[in-house]
């Protein structure tokens, strides 16, 4: 059977199961991923990652959030670049999938480059471990999947925690008719310019950076606004973006002020204001990130509405911008919705946000 039908149902399987995001580290042997990623296997939120450290704790961020995420790695070393990150979830009891791809097992133990022995490599630090042969799909593979799952889940330990699941794949790696560099052991080279195109995978289905989805959307991002006190927009803190409080601005004007409620800001339009309050949150964090695409995903989001004395729906209006956030990044996020008797220049909305760095 090819490789990439493997990978198809094996993402199918997981994304019925309950999976909420990958983080994709191309490689040479978890190619067929890529390929199944592309045809549309899995429906969640996907991103591509070039460094697997850097994966492995922004899945760490994302099962903070309540997210159920995977990373998927290539063989060998690569692998390995994950154990910090494992460690991590398996102290704080938190969900996360390793895919690592590996060689069958007549190319294991050949004393080729990067032929290294992966399977179980985390030890005690991984709730379960399994290693999958080349194999048709059959209800067997979705029910060693769905125990995969369960345990990073807690059962039956009731404790989370990472779970390996180490899939042999066999060439052809790709599609038919696309080809990747032969390798000496007869598997594939680990040559970045054969692989999977990374840049092909963020143009389409749910694999899409922050970037591509904002654009999507039809927005950009503004210019950062100018603090208007002793403060700077947003500060980088132990791998967090912390945005300084963002009021509605658009081009140096409030777009929605005065109090919400009964004769004053109407709640649809402090929503909206919301939401201008949460891509300016976006343009501040990425001001210190590096760019938006550095950004794993919300951690918290702080609101603040001017309310009259009788308006008690401040949670529906700071959804705007938990809204924006959900539609960019797909991830949930810890929230507070607070009703204050006056904002800064009198505007209705003010939004607070944290951010995880990848």
């Amino acid at each position: 059977m090819p490789s990439v039908d493997t990978a198809r149902a094996i993402l199918s399987a997981l994304d019925d199961l309950g999976l909420t995001h990958i983080l994709y580290c191309p490689g040479s042997r978890s190619a067929p991923f890529a390929y199944a990623l592309e045809s549309g296997a899995f429906g969640g939120h996907a991103m591509p990652v070039l460094d697997e450290r850097g994966a492995g704790f922004a899945a760490v961020g994302l099962a903070r959030t309540g997210a159920l995420p995977a990373v998927i790695v290539t063989s060998g070393t690569a692998v390995a670049e994950l154990t910090p990150a494992v460690l991590e979830a398996s102290h704080a009891r938190l969900p996360l999938l390793v895919l690592s791809a590996d060689r069958p097992g007549e190319l294991r133990g050949v004393g080729a480059s990067q032929a290294t022995a992966q399977a179980g490599l985390f030890g005690v630090h991984a709730r379960a471990s399994i290693d999958l042969e080349p194999q048709e799909p059959s209800r067997s593979l979705v029910g060693q999947l769905s125990r995969a799952l369960a345990a990073a889940l807690g059962a039956p330990t009731g404790t989370p925690g990472p779970v390996q699941i180490n899939v042999a794949f066999r060439d052809p790696l790709t599609p038919q008719g696309v080809r990747v560099g032969a390798g000496i052991d007869g598997g594939s080279a680990p040559d970045p310019a054969d692989e999977a195109p990374a840049s092909s995978m963020t143009t389409k289905g749910p694999f899409m950076l922050p970037s591509e989805k904002l654009a999507e959307l039809g927005l950009e991002l503004p210019a950062v606004a100018t603090p208007v006190a002793a403060y700077v927009p947003a500060v980088i803190d132990r791998g967090v973006v912390r945005t300084s409080g963002q009021i509605p601005v658009v081009n140096g004007e409030p777009v929605c002020i005065g109090a919400v409620g009964e004769d004053g800001a109407d709640p649809e339009d402090a929503k909206d204001a919301a939401r201008v309050c949460a891509l300016n949150a976006l343009a501040a964090a990425a001001s210190v990130a590096g760019g938006i695409d550095n950004l794993a995903g919300v951690v918290k989001v702080v609101g603040f509405v001017s309310s009259r004395p009788d308006f008690y729906g401040q949670a529906g209006v700071i959804n705007g911008a938990s809204e924006l956030f959900g539609e960019i990044f797909g991830s949930q996020h810890a929230r507070s919705a607070v009703g204050v008797a006056a904002l800064p220049l009198n505007v209705s909305v003010e939004v607070e946000a944290e951010f995880l760095i990848k």
